[in-house]
């Protein structure tokens, strides 16, 4: 409900302008929307030119403009629809994500004789940095798994932060923590 309540709030867009020049959609589309600024310019000045002389200004039918623009609609909402649907289905995904790690972390708690606390508990570190792990991963944050991984493993965070897909350091880390426990039994 709160998550709701944030999401409807208008405070929201004051943090999106914010944050907006930091997004990877303008990282991603930045080249085409600078080379239609650029040539949107070059028509405004050419323009400005055309009128001092008294000729005739350049100008773009807009038949062709309206008949694209119910095409281009629909296409907007069937990508938006689709959009969506991926979101749900992230949000299931780190729903179950966040199930299986409590499950495996009662398996431990359970399973594993107290004189091996030590590595119960490196699991359970390994268990909450893989879900910070992956959230920077999808949002392209590499800089902020820093200090988090810094705090969880104060002795082998630069080694994990030298890798390159770090959720997945993670989990093999953490397979390998697992491991140990049944090898040992």
């Amino acid at each position: 409900a709160s998550t709701w309540a944030r999401h409807k709030s208008r405070h929201r867009w004051a943090h999106m302008l914010v944050a907006w020049p930091h997004s990877s959609i303008l990282r991603a589309i930045r080249l085409p929307l600078g080379v239609i600024l650029l040539v949107t310019l070059a028509v405004l000045q050419i323009n400005a030119l055309l009128a001092e002389a008294g000729r005739p200004r350049l100008t773009l039918p807009l038949a062709p403009l309206s008949l694209q623009a119910s095409s281009l609609g629909l296409l907007l909402v069937f990508r938006n629809n689709q959009t969506h649907e991926r979101l749900k289905e992230a949000q299931k995904a780190m729903g179950g994500l966040g199930a299986l790690a409590r499950e495996i972390m009662q398996l431990l708690v359970v399973h594993v004789p107290p004189e091996k606390g030590r590595a119960v508990a490196l699991a359970a570190r390994l268990l909450a940095l893989f879900g910070w792990a992956l959230k920077m991963q999808c949002r392209n944050e590499p800089e902020r798994l820093y200090p988090i991984a810094e705090v969880l493993l104060p002795r082998a965070h630069s080694w994990l932060l030298s890798r390159p897909h770090r959720p997945g350091t993670v989990l093999l880390r953490l397979r390998a923590v697992v491991g140990e426990l049944r090898k040992d039994g």
